[in-house]
């Protein structure tokens, strides 16, 4: 009898040291938490590490769309999705994972066709104006939810737009000594990524 209370005992052990682990971030406790200040940061274009853990294991293909490895998203190359507002729907559990149903309303999808990662200016902003529900995959690690390899950024069209003209700016305010072609460039597809912005808030902002 001794040896099978051994080896109850040693089977146990995993168990209690698995339930022992505490997460060391409250916004991770609970996915709806972590969810809500992933997105909210996401919208302003900034991920502190010390608020949000997340995972991406490879960039990968949706459609013709390249995923970039997830890090703060640089506005002026990066692809991402121009929304006008969002509302966590609701998360649905199954044990250590769960899927966030996100409803955006989004303006914009800018994006690279397939084969242009490397080129700095061969994005594309497509015009959207619909409403859609995006999907979000977490896991739970060690008492700990995290978010698993999310779509590209969804940042806020004020976010969006407000960089733009700072980096456009910027550009402008360049002697012709000092300008390069790559500035002449980044000036041509700046214009027409704010031309296109603007329009966009006319039609669905009411021009505010």
């Amino acid at each position: 009898m001794m040896w099978r209370a051994l080896l109850i005992t040693l089977l146990a052990l995993p168990l209690v040291a698995e339930a022992g682990k505490q997460c060391g971030n409250d916004q991770q406790l609970d996915p709806r938490v972590l969810m809500d200040n992933f997105l909210k940061q996401e919208l302003v274009g900034q991920r502190p590490e010390q608020l949000i853990s997340w995972e991406n294991f490879k960039p990968a293909y949706k459609g013709s769309e390249y995923v970039y490895p997830i890090n703060t998203p640089n506005l002026s190359a990066d692809s991402m999705t121009v929304v006008k507002a969002w509302k966590l729907e609701k998360i649905e559990m199954r044990g250590n994972e769960a899927i966030a149903r996100v409803e955006m309303f989004t303006l914009a999808d800018v994006w690279r066709p397939k084969g242009t990662e490397n080129d700095k200016f061969g994005r594309r902003v497509t015009e959207i104006g619909e409403t859609f529900v995006e999907k979000y995959r977490m896991r739970k690690v060690d008492n700990c939810w995290y978010v698993i390899d999310p779509p590209k950024p969804v940042i806020s069209f004020d976010t969006v737009l407000t960089s733009l003209e700072s980096d456009l700016s910027e550009i402008k305010s360049l002697t012709w000594e000092n300008i390069t072609d790559e500035d002449r460039k980044a000036k041509s597809v700046l214009e027409k990524e704010v031309s296109l912005l603007i329009r966009l808030k006319n039609r669905y902002l009411g021009g505010v």
